[in-house]
Parts: C-alpha cells; sequence; structure tokens
C-alpha cells in the first residue's frame, strides 16, 4: 500500500470523509460497582453506511502491546483496550478552535493504547497537545487496570482533563463538555442532534440509580436504554439536520483488569454481546 493511501485512510476524519459521531462513553469502578471491579465502554453511533464498514481488529503488532478495538477498514486505531488494560472510548465535540497541524485521529488514539497506565495516556495526550499536534475537538474517557480514569476534553488549541468524583467512581461523557472550562464553554457549539446533554443525564442517572452495583450485565441493560428515542443511548435511525440518520453500530462493555471485552455489533437491544480477550 502507497504511503499516501495509507496516510489518507488515517485523515478521513480530518477530511470530513467520515460522518461525525454521536457516541455516549463511560468508565467505572470502586465505590460504583459491585465489588469494586473496574469497567469502561461506550455505544458508538454512526450512520447506516459507517455502521456497515465497521470491524472488531486484534492487532498483535511486532513490537508494543496487543490491542483489541472497533475500526473501519485500514485504520491503525480506533477505541478498545490493550493488553495491560489501558482502555480508550472516545466523543465528539464541536465548537473548538481547529489547529491545522494535527496529528490525524487515529494516530492519537494509538498512541493512548501504546500506554501502561490511564495516566501515561493522560500525560502523553497533555504533552503532544502542549507542542501543538492535536487540533481537532474530541473527548477521550481512559481508563486503566487499577481503575485510574479520566475525560480529556480535547478543543481545538485547549485542553481540559476531569477526573471522577471519589464518592462517585464513575464518569460519563457524550457530546458536550463536562469540563465547565469557561473559555471553551464560550465557544462550544451545540452537537448535530441537540440531545447530547439528555445522554449524558440519562446515563448519569441510571448509574445513580444502581450505585454499587453496577456489572457487566446492568451497564449492558444501560446501553440497551431507549429513553430519548430516537436521540437515546441506544440509537435507532437518528435523523440529523443535513445528515444521514444514525445509528448505534456497535457497543461495548470492557474490564480492563481481567482482559475482556464484552462486543455487540448493531444496536445492543437487538443483538448479542460477544466475550473477547485481548
Amino acid at each position: 500500500v502507497p504511503f499516501s493511501h495509507g496516510l489518507l485512510l488515517q485523515t478521513r476524519w480530518d477530511l470530513n470523509l467520515v460522518p461525525a459521531n454521536e457516541c455516549t462513553s463511560f468508565a467505572c469502578a470502586g465505590p460504583a460497582t459491585k465489588g469494586g471491579r473496574i469497567f469502561a465502554g461506550m455505544n458508538k453511533d454512526v450512520t447506516e453506511k459507517a455502521r456497515e464498514a465497521m470491524i472488531l481488529l486484534h492487532m498483535k503488532p511486532a513490537s508494543g502491546p496487543r490491542k483489541l478495538l472497533i475500526a473501519y477498514p485500514g485504520s491503525m486505531a480506533g477505541p478498545g483496550m490493550n493488553e495491560y488494560g489501558v482502555c480508550f472510548f472516545g466523543n465528539s465535540l464541536y465548537g473548538g478552535r481547529i489547529r491545522n497541524n494535527s496529528i490525524p485521529q487515529p494516530m492519537m488514539m494509538r498512541l493512548i493504547l501504546e500506554q501502561r497506565t490511564a495516566a501515561a495516556a493522560k500525560n502523553c495526550l497533555e504533552s503532544v497537545h502542549r507542542d501543538g499536534h492535536i487540533g481537532f475537538n474530541g473527548n477521550a474517557t481512559v481508563c486503566d487496570a487499577q481503575g485510574d480514569m479520566y475525560c480529556i476534553e480535547m478543543f481545538g488549541d485547549q485542553i481540559a482533563v476531569v477526573a471522577p468524583n471519589p464518592e462517585d467512581g464513575f464518569l460519563v461523557h457524550a457530546n458536550n463538555l463536562i469540563s465547565k472550562v469557561p473559555s471553551m464553554l464560550e465557544i462550544e457549539t451545540p452537537s448535530m442532534s441537540g440531545n447530547t446533554i439528555g445522554r449524558t443525564s440519562r446515563m448519569t442517572e441510571l448509574f445513580r440509580q444502581q450505585h454499587g452495583c453496577l456489572d457487566e450485565d446492568s451497564l449492558k441493560e444501560v446501553l440497551r436504554d431507549h429513553e430519548g428515542l430516537p436521540f437515546a443511548i441506544c440509537r435507532h435511525n437518528a435523523c440529523y439536520p443535513g445528515r444521514q440518520p444514525g445509528f448505534t453500530c456497535m457497543s461495548c462493555v470492557a474490564m480492563p483488569a481481567e482482559g475482556r471485552i464484552w462486543f455487540c455489533k448493531g444496536n445492543p437491544c437487538e443483538n448479542p454481546y460477544f466475550l473477547h480477550s485481548v
């Protein structure tokens, strides 16, 4: 494959050749979960055409950790987990000042999934952003096998990190800023559907209702939730102005300390989850 072709495959998001996603991600551990287990995951929402192209990829590189992730064909990374238990799940954000010298988004995802801890992933992103090499809008929800977790909001030329309230033990993120940095909020624009706060609030509500009892089965039920249809956590035929309808294409519940991920292709209310090991 010529280098130029491979590079084009990594820049599809930046060239708007892939529709923007409206996903809902989470991480939870400690006081939030049954037995203090650690989980992270997301519902990934895209157009129907993009949903058909999505694949589950098990990467075993000659150097670096093994990775299990979801991606478009040809991408060097995507949401998922590495053999050390570092997880990455992401969300689109809207309104930040884009920098033109940014690395492609899959390269940022690959950098995260090369790390051994969530703290190392956070430090790596902060360093790369400080050097001016991340200029797109997006959130990275990262978690590791020790239960450390962060939401890292990259907003053009700004970045903010959110850690969980120790009493909560969880983070939830959709397509709106949760860091509440005034200079970022001033230029934030609504997501395509305008319902992102509803999804954030609904997942937070469900987590609080089951606080201390969250496990893989209850998290799957959260990801099947239909309140607010068609723009629910489990999304069906959600129409965006001027765009194709959006659907949940993949649902994931990762267990970082156990090295396994539950994956569901399509809407989790209609399709089964299958367990995969990194």
